[in-house]
C-alpha cells in the first residue's frame, strides 16, 4: 500500500513538474521566449475577474492572428518593464470557443464598454484585445496594434511598448 502510494505521488510530482514549465506562447511564430510574462488560468475565472474589475491584465488573442503575432513580443516587453503578468485567453482554444456561456459573457462585457474601448467590429469581437484593470478598478483597453498594422517599425514597437507599460504600472 505504501509503495503504491509512493509511486503514485512520485508520478504526480514528475507530471506536474514537467507540465508547469511548458511555453504557453510557443505557437506564436517568432516568439520563443520561454520565461515570459503570460499565464493561463481558467477562462471562466479570468472572465469573472474582468467582470468584477479585479486588478490584472488580460490578453485575448490567438497564435495564427497576424496582428496578435505582431503584438505579443511588444506586449511581453511592456509586461517585463512593468514587472507584471498577463492572463492569456486563447480565443481559438476549444475550451473557450465551445463554452456558450463564456462567449456570451465576453460579448456582454464588450458591449458594455464605451465605443473607443470595445473590441467589437461589425458585431463581433476582434483581437488582439488587451484589458487592463488597475488597482483602483479603473478599466482601459487596447485593441490591435498601431493603425491595425501587421508589421510594425522599431519606432512603432517602442511607442506601443511605452504606452502599454505605462498602463501596466498602475495594475500593481
Amino acid at each position: 500500500m505504501k509503495k503504491t502510494l509512493l509511486v503514485a505521488l512520485t508520478a504526480l510530482l514528475i507530471l506536474t513538474g514537467c507540465s508547469g514549465k511548458s511555453n504557453l506562447m510557443s505557437g506564436y511564430k517568432g516568439f520563443d521566449k520561454k520565461d515570459n510574462h503570460f499565464i493561463r488560468e481558467n477562462y471562466t475565472d479570468a472572465m469573472t475577474k474582468i467582470e468584477n474589475k479585479e486588478a490584472g491584465i488580460f490578453y485575448f488573442g490567438f497564435d495564427t492572428c497576424p496582428w496578435c503575432i505582431a503584438l505579443v513580443p511588444v506586449l511581453e516587453d511592456a509586461l517585463t518593464e512593468a514587472d507584471v503578468k498577463a492572463e492569456y485567453i486563447d480565443v481559438q482554444d476549444k475550451e473557450f470557443k465551445e463554452d456558450k456561456e463564456l462567449q456570451d459573457r465576453f460579448t456582454k462585457f464588450n458591449a458594455s464598454l464605451p465605443q473607443d474601448q470595445t473590441s467589437m467590429q461589425n458585431g463581433a469581437p476582434t483581437v488582439p484585445f488587451v484589458v487592463i484593470i488597475d488597482k483602483d478598478g479603473n478599466l482601459s483597453t487596447h485593441v490591435g496594434t498601431i493603425d491595425n498594422k501587421q508589421q510594425l517599425s522599431d519606432t512603432e514597437k517602442e511607442f506601443l511598448k511605452l504606452r502599454l507599460a505605462d498602463k501596466f504600472k498602475k495594475v500593481k
